[in-house]
């Protein structure tokens, strides 16, 4: 029997390392405005039920999700999950001069004509390439799924909708929403992945800092390798950027 769940993804509000263009810092706290940021989303956010939170380890996500937990009125607990952190750029990359670091994180330099990365490449001493990401990504949702999905004899009505709602409060009525709170180049290949499971392709998404984007997900073997999905938000979208 098919198991369904409402999935929300956040990015997290505004950090030091957004302003300063650094990567792999940990601890990195809200900016000023970043905690602005993250006070209006859980304002917005406080009265769309939530089951379950989540967020990454990094600093940003967490005191994002924090908030966003303390101003909801479902009360949900907040739980950390190491796998929703960012693409690990590796130790050569926070080594690197500014001059070197989109080569070593995109597999190409600025000369290149191809401007979109290399998915397979991995940035030296520990990082990983986009297919890594993607594959984190694939794993996540599969548990997900498994641990809080609702098994359904039919569909619910919006997985066969056919219009996209930017509203926060509206969530498919009787599924369990979890929500988590993860970082821009995570959320887009997870994005990605829900557009086609098995193949990659590109895509304009592009989560700016709290931009968010909500799916049901519907788990369709029992082993969690194979996930169907229904997008119910607008595709956050920017001009592309691997920061």
């Amino acid at each position: 029997m098919p198991r369904y769940l409402t999935l929300s993804c956040i990015r997290h509000a505004e950090a030091q390392s957004n302003v300063q263009h650094e990567f792999n810092v940990n601890p990195d706290p809200l900016t000023d405005n970043g905690r602005k940021q993250a006070y209006s989303l859980a304002r917005r956010w406080a009265d769309v039920p939530i089951d379950i939170l989540y967020s990454s380890d990094l600093e940003r996500a967490k005191d994002t999700a924090s908030i966003l937990a303390d101003f909801n009125t479902s009360s949900p607990n907040h739980h950390v999950l190491f796998a929703l952190e960012e693409q690990r750029h590796g130790k050569a990359v926070e080594q690197a001069p500014s001059h070197m670091i989109q080569k070593l994180i995109t597999g190409r330099s600025k000369w290149d004509k191809e401007m979109l990365p290399v998915r397979t490449h991995r940035p030296p001493i520990g990082g990983e390439s986009l297919e890594d990401v993607r594959e984190r990504a694939k794993s996540v949702l599969g548990g997900l799924v498994r641990k809080y999905g609702l098994d359904m004899d039919e569909p619910p009505a919006e997985f066969e909708g056919r219009y996209l709602n930017s509203r926060e409060r509206a969530i498919p009525s009787g599924i369990p929403h979890v929500v988590i709170v993860s970082h821009n180049i995570f959320l887009s290949e997870l994005h990605e992945v829900l557009q086609d499971w098995d193949t990659h392709h590109w895509s304009n998404c592009h989560f700016n800092n709290t931009a968010w984007c909500r799916y049901i997900i519907r788990l369709e073997t029992s082993d969690g390798k194979r996930v169907a999905s229904k997008q119910l938000s607008p595709t956050p979208t920017k001009r592309p950027t691997w920061i």
